[in-house]
């Protein structure tokens, strides 16, 4: 809170701070949208949560009054058990690897050094690579499709089908949408892909 407080410069950023007391327990505040996952026996058994105004857009700690304060953050503990890992990284991280694949490197590793090396090159990859189906580019799907994109498009089938049934005297057309992804969401268009 001091730190903050006596920030002058202009800018924001999400954050997430742990620390471990000497019983075991894990304290973790975060604001925004950086994550901490626990690892126990080849199994996520705990995950901090995102916090966000509206889908990209989280919460921030800023110089400035209008971001979030420390009393904004999420805090909660975890009570560790030897042999427990701790894995916690930025959006940017998170964003682009899901967690069977970095159980799988966690479980391949022969050290933390090893391990974290091989998470953060595992990420980097995939958040060049276009043709990545990341953890973000599902949620954006999900979460478009689900508010916007799905009642426009069945609107839009319906109008159209309705139209067509009545100038082609039709009494009954069914039809069934199997899959709608957003390819790209660029400059306020969405490109979509339909089969």
């Amino acid at each position: 809170m001091k730190a903050h407080a006596a920030t002058s410069s202009i800018g924001s950023a999400t954050v997430i701070v742990a620390m471990l007391e000497k019983t075991g327990t894990l304290k973790i505040a975060s604001v925004g949208d950086c994550g901490l996952k626990v690892i126990r026996k080849g199994q996520v058994m705990f995950s901090t949560c995102p916090q966000e105004h509206y889908f990209d857009c989280p919460y921030q700690l800023s110089s400035e009054a209008i971001g979030q304060t420390s009393q904004d953050a999420l805090v909660c503990t975890v009570n560790l058990m030897e042999g427990d890992m701790i894995v916690s990284g930025s959006d940017g991280f998170f964003d682009n690897i899901f967690d069977q694949e970095i159980l799988g490197v966690i479980n391949e590793s022969l050290g933390t050094d090893e391990a974290a090396k091989a998470l953060a090159e595992l990420a980097r990859k995939h958040s060049v690579d276009v043709t990545f189906d990341s953890p973000y580019s599902m949620e954006a799907r999900s979460r478009v499709r689900n508010k916007y994109i799905l009642p426009v498009i069945l609107s839009l089938f319906t109008s159209f089908f309705n139209s067509f049934a009545k100038k082609c005297m039709i009494s009954h057309i069914s039809f069934r949408l199997l899959t709608c992804r957003v390819l790209m969401f660029l400059g306020g268009r969405s490109y979509l892909e339909l089969s």
